[in-house]
């Protein structure tokens, strides 16, 4: 509860799920409760965990629009300029497309529009990753239940940084 309250790692989990199980993992001893040292070292195994599976996917989307892990690198300090959360939302996907056209001017509702078109196109991308790996079946139905709900931690019409590449994706082959 005190992971997801507090927003820590929505930048890199799909879900409320996805965290609860990385802290479950993580728990090996199963304790119930923590003093401040043992919250520490396991809040900081949960980031590793959560982290590396944010690049895992983001690796995943990049391949699949073929961009390298350089500019996924790149893509990533663009994206951190534009959020301290780990998500952006309607006004920095506006922003990005006035970037690209300046005469283009969506409202929100449009805005809406696409930023879920995004999200089914990486639900699409992850979905598709994660069916050829038959080794973790339990990641399968984490993703199917995340993205098929729409219950991420960034929330509706927010796009994390999966999104962002996707919506990049999106532009420039427009």
């Amino acid at each position: 509860v005190l992971v997801v309250e507090t927003g820590l790692f929505t930048d890199c989990a799909i879900s409320v799920a996805d965290v609860g199980q990385i802290v479950e993992d993580e728990n090996k001893d199963g304790a119930d409760s923590f003093d401040f040292q043992e919250m520490v070292e396991l809040l900081g195994k949960v980031a590793e965990t959560a982290r590396s599976q944010g690049r895992e996917r983001e690796g995943e989307v990049g391949r699949h629009l073929g961009i390298s892990a350089d500019e996924i690198f790149e893509f990533r300090i663009q994206f951190a300029m534009l959020t301290g959360t780990g998500a952006i939302g309607p006004a920095e996907v506006r922003d990005i497309l006035k970037e690209v056209n300046k005469e283009v001017d969506p409202d929100d509702v449009e805005l809406d529009a696409l930023i879920d078109e995004v999200l089914e196109q990486v639900s699409h991308v992850v979905m598709a990753t994660a069916k050829k790996d038959s080794e973790r079946p339990e990641r399968m139905t984490s993703i199917r239940s995340a993205f098929g709900n729409r219950a991420t931690l960034t929330g509706k019409s927010k796009l994390s940084f999966e999104g962002y590449l996707v919506l990049l994706g999106m532009l420039v082959s427009d």
